[in-house]
């Protein structure tokens, strides 16, 4: 398929005929709004016919709806993804109606950078509330245009659905001109889905060189697939898409494992079970309660605040007047913490300080006028995750489902710490000594962020599995 659609001189992009309740003059309306958008008509005053009045108006925005993502289903189907990537040039035809699949990127390109007429504000104004549906998924796919690597690749679109969950990952294969993860055949339909998942995600690791794939995983739902398979037929946690690369971001600007080099062997058990090595840190023995939610943006600045009102005071009484590991101040330690130490728009702007501790102390309890970022960036890293003190006074913040008497380690090839779950499973080897886990997920554990887990150890990193 990758060659057909590279090979071709134009692909047709077929979104389906009209709804019933639209006419063609509404979906005309929604076009309109589309090549406003990315600024066919350079008149500053020039309204389209479809978007001249308020009614036009009101019905375009219906046919918008009914186009993006949510009302049209071409946009939750994983196989379309190569319909725009792959091919040179491609045109959208909706019933009658067609444009070119570049105006749509370049009107979801200008919405973005906040390219629009003043004199059209209203008609912005009409059709904010499902703007997002539009822009959100054809600027993921021109990102994928531009190239991106297997693992981001696999995890943008994990989300679109496929009849057969085989699909989530061989419908993308053909974004590749090579082979692109290791030991994974493109279509072998031979294959079960839990070895299928099993091979991607040690093909990911390899591909990788380290274990960026291993974080922003939740419990899977697939019966027998590994805790550290990445399981495909799930939908991000909390069903939002931006969840992993939350995690993948944070992941870059940290180096747990002062880079030591991943030291990546065959699964053994028939694949189940992953070979690593690592440090042991510490066993968490009290976590609070996990702040759970659709995303950041369903929490309000009022659940934000008692979480972490309620987290603190665990971490005063868990650590009994102790001072932090690092000799640092509780409360300094604490508010890091809750940020991730960094301060996060979409992207990590910088690494916190005690100054942005401070400031985040004030403006949470102390009635101080809420910061934006600052308060974005706790929302962030909090939102979908539970706090947690270890036996040695560490504190962090990882997984819902992390429970006292799981582990921290700091894994090879790892830059984050992850929370791994003692196992008495059966798929270990019998004869063996090495320890064997479940894996939780990643975690921030102040203080072991920068390699200070290096000097916790008293000889080199030692064996573990993960089933």
């Amino acid at each position: 398929m990758r060659q057909i659609y590279k090979n071709c001189s134009r692909c047709l992009i077929w979104l389906g005929e009209l709804p019933d309740t639209l006419a063609v003059s509404d979906a005309e309306g929604a076009f309109d709004f589309i090549c406003m958008c990315a600024g066919q008509w350079r008149d500053s005053e020039f309204i389209p016919p479809g978007l001249s009045t308020p009614d036009r108006l009101a019905r375009a925005h219906d046919a918008f709806k009914a186009l993006v993502l949510d009302g049209n289903p071409w946009w939750s189907r994983i196989w379309t993804v190569q319909e725009v990537v792959l091919p040179s040039n491609a045109l959208v035809l909706w019933g009658p109606l067609c444009l070119p699949w570049i105006t749509f990127k370049q009107a979801a390109r200008r919405l973005c950078s906040g390219l629009f007429p003043r004199l059209r504000f209203h008609i912005l104004d009409t059709f904010r509330d499902i703007v997002n549906n539009f822009t959100g998924p054809v600027r993921g796919l021109e990102i994928a245009e531009a190239g991106e690597s297997p693992l981001n690749i696999l995890q943008r679109w994990r989300y679109r659905k496929a009849t057969d969950l085989r699909d989530k990952a061989f419908a993308l294969m053909g974004m590749f001109s090579h082979t692109p993860i290791p030991g994974v055949q493109i279509c072998d339909y031979d294959m079960s889905v839990v070895n299928l998942y099993k091979k991607v995600t040690t093909g990911l690791i390899q591909s990788e060189k380290g274990l960026r794939p291993l974080v922003g995983l939740r419990p899977n739902s697939i019966p027998d697939l590994p805790s550290w398979a990445i399981d495909l037929s799930q939908t991000p946690c909390d069903n939002t898409p931006h969840w992993w690369w939350n995690h993948s971001y944070r992941y870059q600007k940290f180096a747990a494992d002062r880079g030591e080099d991943l030291q990546f062997t065959p699964p053994l058990h028939e694949g189940s079970l992953l070979s690593l090595r690592g440090i042991f840190v510490d066993t968490v023995q009290n976590v609070g309660s996990p702040l759970r939610g659709d995303g950041p943006e369903s929490i309000l600045n009022e659940q934000v605040i008692e979480s972490t009102r309620i987290w603190q005071q665990l971490m005063k009484r868990s650590l009994g007047g102790r001072r932090y590991p690092s000799g640092e101040t509780t409360a300094d330690v604490f508010w890091r913490t809750m940020m991730g130490d960094l301060l996060m728009q979409e992207f990590p702007l910088r690494r916190a300080n005690d100054n942005d501790a401070r400031t985040a102390a004030l403006q949470f309890y102390g009635g101080s006028p809420l910061n934006k970022l600052i308060c974005d960036s706790v929302r962030m890293m909090i939102v979908g995750q539970t706090f947690f003190v270890t036996e040695r006074g560490y504190v962090g913040v990882g997984p819902p489902i992390s429970v006292e008497g799981d582990e921290v380690w700091v894994l090879s090839g790892g830059k984050v710490p992850f929370i791994l779950r003692p196992s008495t499973g059966d798929r270990s080897p019998r004869s063996s000594a090495t320890p064997v886990f479940s894996l939780i997920g990643d975690a921030f554990v102040y203080g072991i962020m920068d390699e200070e887990a290096m000097a916790l150890r008293k000889s080199g990193p030692q064996a573990v599995y993960l089933n």
